[in-house]
């Protein structure tokens, strides 16, 4: 057999990556190594959890300095006294399955054992296992594959109050207890696990309505009880489901409500909106319709609101560049006009018109002939012959108009740039024409006539 011994330990904690300080580790994996003996732990003061399984170790000793130890493995071995853990108080777990273990002694001082797990070991009588009662605060005990035959290890487990888990199977004494599983079931109320399946609530609804039967009237008391538990369960499982899928609907009732509401509520706001647009769209129009040039111009001149698209006008700083620029165009446009017309004045004239400024002399009628010719000439390049000259005089007219509030012809007539239209001025012309067109021919006929 193999020693334990503190340069083997030392090995361990090495292949498996640990300290190399003992007391530093609070794990210590020593299965299946050989050992006959636990020794040489005193050092290993942190220890939480040691893995023992699978060794030759015959008696428990050598871990009073474990004081820390939570989960003690010594299952497969040769153990046949539970001796030595009066140290361990913080011991939870401790499992000796597989062992020779006669009987369960030496845990009541163990406060926080909460897992047991004898299995496979040779407990046979009440007396083997009389000392669970003692270990109050146990919640899972494993006993199956023993010998227990006596009937009264169920007023053991009645006198654990937080028992949960039980492995009794392979026991002889289960063939002694009628109705295994609803007697246990209905008999531990904290009862969780049972040998190889959980127990779950309907089953101890079913397992306790079985056993107030069977007191009652015996076992077909019991199974009808456990019937119209069954039937009740399902009549309840039923309306459970029934009430799950009316909540559903209805959730799904007051979704589809809220969906049209809310759409309901867009259209409606969506009418308003084109309802509020028309009204601006035909206010607009009437203003325009409404408005006049004058009063346009005296509500544009203000700066506040655009009298024709009802929008306010924002102030912007002009840029110098561009307002030279656009001041020289002007000028250049004006110049076959005459002088520029004064600024428009703001005050109301009762819709009589400002005076226009007076004829340029350089336009006056004159009877003339070498006057008429020239203001001919001048009358031609206006409106005719010279398309620049024409395009700037009809944007200065179109400014004059604009700013007094009259029609262009009425500013021609009283500048004097438009041609009186009389039957002498026309046919003067042409006869002008005619009259030089038979100087030019007359001779030629006359020569022919002598000739002759």
């Amino acid at each position: 057999m193999v020693e334990m011994t503190p340069k083997a330990l030392k090995d361990i904690c090495k292949k498996h990556n640990l300290y190399s300080t003992p007391s530093l580790n609070d794990k210590l994996y020593l299965q299946y190594k050989g050992f006959s003996e636990i020794q040489n732990l005193d050092v290993y003061t942190g220890l939480r959890c040691v893995w023992l399984e699978g060794n030759g170790i015959q008696h428990i000793k050598g871990l009073e300095k474990c004081t820390e130890l939570r989960t003690l493995y010594l299952h497969e071995n040769c153990i046949e006294k539970i001796e030595n853990l009066e140290t361990l108080v913080l011991l939870d777990t401790l499992n000796l399955n597989k062992n020779c273990v006669q009987k369960i002694e030496n845990l009541s001082m163990l406060p926080n054992l909460h897992n047991l797990l004898l299995s496979h070991n040779k407990l046979s009588t009440y007396e083997d296992v009389e000392h669970l009662k003692d270990c109050k605060g146990l919640q899972s005990i494993d006993l199956q594959q023993n010998k227990i035959d006596d009937i009264r290890i169920l007023d053991l487990f009645k006198q654990i109050p937080d028992l949960r888990v039980i492995y009794l199977q392979g026991n002889p004494v289960i063939k002694k207890i009628k109705h295994y599983r609803k007697t246990i079931t209905a008999m531990l109320p904290t009862l969780k696990y049972l040998d190889d399946r959980p127990i779950f609530p309907e089953d101890r609804l079913r397992a306790e309505a079985f056993a107030k039967g069977l007191a009652e009237g015996g076992v077909k008391a019991g199974q009808a009880a456990e019937r119209a538990e069954i039937k009740r369960q399902r009549e309840e499982k039923k309306r459970k489901e029934e009430e799950n899928f009316q909540q559903f609907e209805e959730m799904l009732r007051n979704a589809r409500l809220e969906r049209e509401a809310k759409k309901a509520e867009e259209e409606k706001q969506k009418e308003e909106a084109a309802k509020l647009g028309a009204t601006t769209t035909t206010t607009t129009t009437n203003s325009k319709e409404t408005t006049n040039m004058p009063t346009a111009i005296e509500t544009a001149q203000k700066g506040e609101m655009n009298p024709f698209s009802g929008e306010k006008v924002v102030p912007t700083k002009e840029n110098e560049l561009l307002k030279q620029a656009r001041e020289e165009r002007v000028n250049e446009l004006m110049k076959g006009a005459g002088a520029p017309p004064p600024a428009p004045s703001t005050a109301k004239t009762n819709g009589v018109a400002p005076p226009l400024p007076p004829p340029s002399t350089n336009n006056a009628k004159t009877t003339n002939n070498s006057n008429v010719g020239e203001s001919e000439k001048n009358d031609s390049d206006i409106f005719g012959d010279d398309d620049a000259d024409d395009d700037a005089v009809n944007s200065a007219l179109e400014l004059n108009a604009a700013a007094y509030g009259v029609d262009m012809d009425s500013i021609r007539r009283e500048i004097g740039i438009v041609r009186p239209k009389t039957a002498t001025t026309q046919p003067a012309k042409k006869k002008v024409m005619k009259k030089k067109e038979v100087v030019v021919e007359a001779p030629a006929e006359t020569e022919v006539e002598e000739l002759d």
